[in-house]
């Protein structure tokens, strides 16, 4: 069996990219037992943001920290300070808070 057969993970170890991931696990987790057609939306906005990951982890980062506040899905908020910092070394959280003032102007 060679290293090219291990299923057991991801090949890098970003731990950015694995709090990304493993916030994403979770989100999915939470709406699992919610009503069919809220869980269906959830869902659909959650496929988008993990989409997003591919291209973008720092911009799926922060659209995932609004979801997760937007949702008030529970423990929702416990992630909401977690240490993701993008490449200008702000805080997911802190972006997402100068992004909105942006839009709103």
């Amino acid at each position: 069996m060679g290293a090219e057969d291990d299923r057991s993970g991801p090949a890098w170890d970003d731990p950015v990219l694995m709090l990304l991931a493993a916030r994403l696990r979770t989100a999915h987790q939470r709406i699992a037992p919610l009503p069919r057609d809220t869980r269906q939306r959830l869902h659909r906005q959650l496929l988008a943001i993990t989409d997003l990951a591919k291209r973008d982890h720092e911009l799926a980062a922060r659209r995932l920290a609004a979801f997760l506040a937007d949702t008030d899905l529970p423990g929702g908020t416990d992630h909401a300070g977690a240490a993701a910092t993008g490449a200008d070394g702000a805080a997911t959280g802190q972006r997402r808070d100068a992004d909105a003032g942006r839009h709103r102007a």
